[in-house]
């Protein structure tokens, strides 16, 4: 696991947990992995999610990104940035997901808003 001493991972999962309620638990349960970005990427097994780290520019990890999603259509991959608003990683990231968890809880959390 990397460790970047300028990134408090845990403030960010904790700033996000409004728009991201998951986040928060599955960090705080360690099924979030903290990974430097090596253009590839690897199995989950049982990790809930791995965020790849980045020293380049946004564009450039959007555009690899979505290059290697085609290669891997079992996991979501979602780029953020500080640029891309108050909820994006402080620094460029690709966050990997398994899809179809994902949208399991995309889905239930739909049907929580659906019905009051």
């Amino acid at each position: 696991m990397e460790k970047n001493p300028s990134v408090n991972w845990n403030d960010y999962f904790f700033k996000i947990k409004s728009v991201c309620p998951w986040s928060w638990r599955a960090w705080n349960e360690g099924q979030i992995e903290i990974a430097k970005w090596q253009k590839e990427i690897r199995p989950l097994g049982q990790l809930e999610a791995r965020v790849y780290t980045s020293r380049s520019k946004p564009r450039l990890v959007k555009k690899q990104a979505k290059r290697l999603q085609t290669q891997y259509p079992e996991y979501e991959l979602l780029v953020s940035a500080r640029s891309y608003g108050p909820n994006g990683t402080p620094i460029s990231v690709v966050i990997q997901q398994d899809r179809a968890k994902l949208q399991y809880l995309r889905d239930k959390l739909a049907l929580k808003y659906q019905h009051p």
